[in-house]
């Protein structure tokens, strides 16, 4: 379940940062660790990633 939501938060990432524009996005903490998180997702789609 967490993974289905992760992909498609990655998803809704990916079209704010398609309007080349800075990208501040909020998630819950879980869906930021792990190899399925949203970070390392982005990340393998090259993307710039920083936790904050």
């Amino acid at each position: 379940m967490l993974t289905n939501r992760n992909n498609g938060m990655v998803t809704k990432a990916q079209q704010y940062l398609s309007e080349d524009k800075k990208c501040f996005y909020v998630v819950g903490a879980m869906h930021m660790v792990g190899k399925d998180g949203i970070v390392e997702q982005l990340k393998a789609k090259g993307y710039d990633v920083k936790r904050i």
